[in-house]
């Protein structure tokens, strides 16, 4: 039996490759959306505003937006490939505590976003949010800051290429989809993953501040691709953290506090001085070795 569902399994990847749908393949398993009804009442929430941006091809995208009006910096928010954003504003919540403005996106076919959700749609997306913030919002480049979780690394990294912007915050980032594919046990269809989510190769065309937080018990995006990510980037301005004992999911509540002390740091010493790298020293002192 469980031969003959793996048959079908193949059977149906490979017709849906030959039709042209290896995209839609690669969407199947990189998404996993938690919709909310679209006429859901705005969060009555003290200091959050509800707010929709219209991405390039025109699909209403949701989004949460946090000010602090005692900052100058603002931190675009890029979540991972399940739930909605609305899992993740308490984080964002803790974050602008830290000192900083939040926006935090729902990609599309994700909470009161429209549309499904694919790689160029959040790559879209994010181009969309980010543009918001500076022709809407009129914060400087140089005080943006992306900040991706898993999949939200992939456009956290694509858009920040050839940017010179505040930093580039990456948790629990992976390598490519091919990668992915072998640490799902699909590695005979990473042909169909193709050059998906190719951290690695953009993070050559990366020119600003880079903050990487990992966990060493993380069995989703194994350590090991957060490493080969934060090799090819440029060497000045980058910063790696492990953190002991974190998964994929846990990496926030085992580190606690220091994952948000981390973060403000990153953000005051790149604003200070254009560069991370002088936190590097301090940062694996407390969250453990490279």
């Amino acid at each position: 039996m469980i031969k003959q569902t793996r048959f079908l399994i193949l059977a149906l990847f490979f017709l849906m490759a030959a039709s042209g749908c290896s995209g839609c393949l690669v969407s199947h398993f990189a998404f996993h959306p938690e919709k909310v009804p679209a006429d859901l009442p705005p969060l009555n929430r003290p200091g959050v505003l509800e707010l929709f941006l219209s991405s390039t091809d025109n699909i209403r995208i949701h989004c949460f937006y946090i000010e602090n009006k005692s900052s100058d910096n603002v931190v675009l928010y890029l979540h991972g490939n399940a739930g909605n954003a609305y899992h993740r504003l308490n984080d964002a919540l803790t974050l602008s505590q830290t000192g900083t403005s939040v926006l935090l996106l729902d990609y599309r076919g994700f909470g009161k976003s429209e549309g499904s959700p694919s790689e160029d749609g959040i790559y879209d997306d994010t181009f969309s949010a980010f543009s918001f913030l500076t022709h809407e919002k009129h914060f400087d480049a140089k005080n943006i800051f992306l900040l991706g979780r898993s999949i939200g690394t992939t456009a956290a990294i694509h858009i920040a290429q050839h940017k010179t912007i505040g930093g580039l915050i990456l948790v629990t980032p992976l390598s490519s989809g091919r990668d992915m594919a072998d640490v799902m046990n699909l590695g005979f269809l990473s042909w169909v993953a193709g050059s998906s989510f190719d951290n690695v190769s953009k993070a050559k065309h990366i020119i600003s501040p880079v903050l990487v937080i990992h966990g060493d018990r993380d069995g989703i995006t194994p350590i090991r691709m957060g490493k080969k990510v934060f090799q090819a980037l440029p060497e000045k301005t980058k910063t790696f953290i492990t953190v002991p004992g974190a998964g994929h999911n846990d990496l926030i509540q085992v580190a606690g506090e220091s994952f948000w002390l981390w973060i403000s740091e990153f953000m005051q010493n790149s604003a200070a001085t254009g560069s991370g790298s002088d936190l590097s020293l301090t940062m694996q002192l407390n969250a453990g070795p490279f």
